[in-house]
């Protein structure tokens, strides 16, 4: 790609005090300066906050699909408030097979609703142009861990499998364009101290986009392209 928005992105994201208010986070990761296990919810943060500044104060609805407890939305918000920023979307609704209905409420979400991916009828009935913006997060896993994943599957777990051709190949499948794609990191070990250091984090962000098929996580932006 020509561009590769992520490098633009801010770091300090990682540095505010949302990393203490999530839910099972380990005390050596909420202590890292750069914690790259939270680097799920930095890509997705930022990559919504660039489209809010893109769409200048308009209409700008998020779907977020598989919530857990609210953990993205809550680092979301309280980045956001730490920065004294206005919240970029206008609306936030969450899907899960499962919802935490008492956590999501308190999390924020404008809306949750149940619904089963393995069901795709359901996903079919949601009303057409309900959103400007999906969120999937942590819902679908890498290739080289599906043999583990299928060995020890069980009801709403995670079998799926993913890689960089593989997000290449929904995305031409599905006529969207895929604005960048990468990896998180090139090493990761929860309480390294190297993560207190930005050069540090800099560098993995630099390598994940390099090989973005090395294991780990891997993220991406897809857009549908413009009319005409």
């Amino acid at each position: 790609m020509s561009s590769f928005a992520p490098a633009a992105w801010c770091i300090d994201s990682l540095c505010t005090p949302a990393k203490f208010r999530l839910p099972g986070v380990p005390e050596a990761v909420r202590q890292a300066r750069f914690p790259f296990r939270l680097l799920r919810y930095w890509f997705m943060h930022e990559a919504l906050r660039a489209e809010g500044l893109r769409r200048a104060g308009g209409r700008f609805e998020v779907t977020e699909i598989g919530l857990d407890v609210g953990q993205m939305l809550a680092f979301s918000r309280d980045t956001l408030a730490h920065r004294g920023e206005p919240l970029p979307w206008t609306r936030w609704s969450g899907l899960d097979c499962q919802p935490q209905w008492d956590a999501l409420r308190a999390a924020g979400y404008d809306e949750v609703a149940c619904i089963d991916l393995d069901l795709p009828e359901q996903l079919a009935a949601r009303p057409a142009g309900s959103c400007d913006a999906i969120v999937l997060l942590h819902v679908l896993e890498r290739a080289w861990w599906e043999r583990r994943l299928r060995a020890r599957a069980r009801p709403r777990g995670h079998v799926s499998v993913i890689s960089p051709q593989r997000v290449r190949d929904w995305g031409d499948a599905l006529a969207l364009e895929t604005e960048w794609l990468a990896g998180a990191f090139f090493m990761r070990r929860k309480g390294n101290p190297l993560e207190n250091q930005a050069w540090w984090l800099r560098a993995n962000l630099a390598f994940g986009r390099r090989f973005p098929g090395w294991p780990g996580e891997i993220y991406w932006g897809w857009r549908k392209p413009a009319a005409g």
